[in-house]
């Protein structure tokens, strides 16, 4: 069976297509406009620049780019002034910026901040209510916007960026945050103070760049208010020494230095034991040694001297006072001796 395509079923769509306004689709580019300062307060536009940025992480060059300013008093707009790099061919590193400015003889305006010079009625940017400019790549349009009113085919999106009013010296229309670019001329571009090559103002930077903060505040350029700056307390709780890495804890000196570290009145931590005391028993003087060891008769009879250790006299405190386990097999083997020569006494009475 043979369909028949029905042509009115898609006429209400294709005409609803062909009513669309054209909006500007830009091509992808790492160059893009970030920043236009067009007209400045009172009659002087000798302050005017464009700004590019390269967004990529690539240098770029720019021998391949033109600029367009583009005139929309009568729309749809036209170009009347092409700027193209192609005999110099510069170069934009990454994150970088690439200034084209029309005087050096504004504040804002430094041999420091200008990539490019040009005669004021070269550069100069038309700013009625429907101007904008284009970036080319050769014959593509990469990037685009217009200020005060919406122009079929230069606005990004359906609204322009917002104008740059005369009211305020050293303001411009720029990308922020900074590079901001999604396609959409109203949400990406805000009226903020001029950052030729340096990262775009926030609205809350610029504010503090025009406020003065009296009683010791400064300017938060997060909040644009004027706040106390609070200084951290040390969390470290100081005893008093000094924070160079060490211990805060102090120990007292309660001697001279004896000039080794140590203080006098203490023992040297090298002895091995108390140099006042000795480290072996004295032998009794008074009894002659019967063998490698005290004469085992007397050995009860002995007082016991061990390294004094506490300060006290440890003679006679017991029989465990200074002795050692050997000592005490000796005096157990001999009174099982004893014991045994009584016993054998009883049973075997001399005659």
């Amino acid at each position: 069976m043979v369909q028949v395509f029905d042509f009115k079923s898609v006429l209400p769509a294709l005409v609803f297509v062909a009513l669309v306004p054209v909006r500007a689709m830009a091509l992808y580019s790492p160059v893009i406009i970030n920043e236009v300062d067009y007209d400045q307060a009172g009659t002087d536009d000798g302050g005017e620049f464009i700004e590019l940025k390269n967004v990529s992480d690539k240098t770029v060059d720019l021998g391949e780019y033109t600029i367009e300013l583009m005139d929309g008093a009568n729309p749809p707009a036209v170009m009347y002034i092409s700027m193209d790099f192609s005999s110099s061919k510069p170069q934009i590193e990454p994150g970088g910026y690439f200034v084209i400015c029309a005087s050096a003889d504004i504040s804002t305006l430094t041999d420091e901040v200008c990539n490019r010079f040009a005669y004021v009625n070269t550069i100069k940017i038309q700013n009625d209510r429907r101007d904008g400019i284009r970036l080319l790549k050769g014959t593509e349009v990469v990037d685009s916007l217009s200020w005060g009113e919406y122009l079929e085919g230069l606005t990004e999106g359906t609204n322009p960026a917002p104008e740059d009013w005369d009211t305020k010296e050293n303001y411009s229309i720029s990308r922020v945050p900074d590079g901001l670019d999604t396609d959409q001329n109203d949400f990406d571009f805000k009226w903020t103070c001029a950052s030729p090559h340096r990262a775009n103002y926030t609205a809350f930077e610029c504010l503090c760049l025009n406020t003065s903060c009296t009683g010791g505040k400064v300017c938060n350029p997060e909040s644009g208010v004027c706040e106390v700056v609070v200084v951290p307390e040390d969390i470290i709780e100081d005893t008093g020494a000094s924070d160079d890495g060490g211990s805060d804890v102090l120990v007292p000196d309660t001697a001279a230095d004896n000039g080794v570290g140590e203080d006098a009145a203490q023992p040297s931590d090298t002895a091995s034991a108390d140099v006042s005391v000795p480290d072996t028993a004295p032998r009794d003087t008074a009894r002659p040694d019967t063998g490698p060891g005290l004469d085992a008769a007397h050995w009860l009879d002995l007082p016991v001297q061990v390294d004094d250790i506490d300060g006290e006299d440890d003679y006679d405190k017991g029989c465990t006072a200074g002795r050692s386990p050997g000592n005490a097999v000796a005096i157990m083997i001999v009174l099982f001796a004893g014991i045994a020569c009584l016993i054998g006494r009883r049973r075997h009475p001399s005659v």
